[in-house]
């Protein structure tokens, strides 16, 4: 037996404590369009999101192995949180089955949650929530609730997207950030031209800049042990 170093960060989907309401994934919907607000940010930014797969599953294999060459265990930790998310949303595209294992699909529209700390929006449209991940869900209650007439007008790009950004708001929150802005930053610029620019260095110096101690996810104070057969 041996043991594998963690992070404090490794924490499971039901983790966080607090009120029923949690973190959401921002859309943007127009007259003639719908994209994720993460996707209109890197734009505006000037980071080019170019991604040769057209599949959601073949988006996500293209975008996560960019993490992993930044920080591995950053990577695999959004890939374990993002698995039974991406699982329920490929049953739900495939058979219409509202009721997934961790997500519910409902034909309601969902509340606002006021975690996006954005600063512009296109002429003409709105910010609508896709997905609603809860801090604290019940024994019988999903993790996640999902619009599914929106869910339904993405590109499989922007679902993979919307995955990713998941991953990221999860993977954040347990270093304390509470509005979704980095990872919608890193959600861009990891899906865009830009990522090949970007190193370890850019990402640690991002992680502490709007945080109130230093971090670093590399910090080996921070870590735990656990065994492996």
């Amino acid at each position: 037996m041996h043991r594998i170093l963690l992070l404090l960060l490794a924490v499971s989907f039901h983790s966080f404590a607090g009120e029923r309401s949690g973190n959401g994934g921002d859309v943007i919907t127009c007259p003639e369009s719908i994209e994720l607000l993460d996707s209109f940010e890197a734009r505006a930014n000037h980071l080019h999101i170019i991604l040769k797969n057209k599949t959601m599953d073949g988006v996500l294999e293209e975008v996560l192995p960019r993490i992993e060459k930044i920080d591995s265990f950053t990577s695999r930790i959004i890939r374990q949180h993002i698995s039974r998310l991406r699982d329920d949303v490929a049953s739900f595209d495939a058979t219409g089955v509202s009721n997934q294992p961790t997500t519910l699909f409902t034909e309601h529209e969902l509340v606002n949650i006021d975690d996006s700390a954005h600063f512009q929006l296109p002429s003409g449209c709105q910010i609508e929530q896709l997905i609603i991940h809860s801090s604290s869900s019940y024994s019988l209650e999903k993790p996640f609730i999902i619009n599914a007439r929106l869910w339904k007008m993405l590109s499989p790009e922007q679902k993979a997207l919307s995955l990713l950004h998941e991953g990221w708001y999860i993977f954040l929150r347990a270093y304390g950030y509470e509005n979704s802005r980095l990872a919608r930053y890193l959600n861009g610029v990891f899906a865009s031209s830009s990522h090949s620019e970007y190193t370890q260095h850019m990402f640690n110096q991002d992680l502490r800049s709007i945080h109130h101690r230093p971090i670093n996810v590399l910090d080996q104070t921070e870590v735990f042990s656990v065994e492996e057969n």
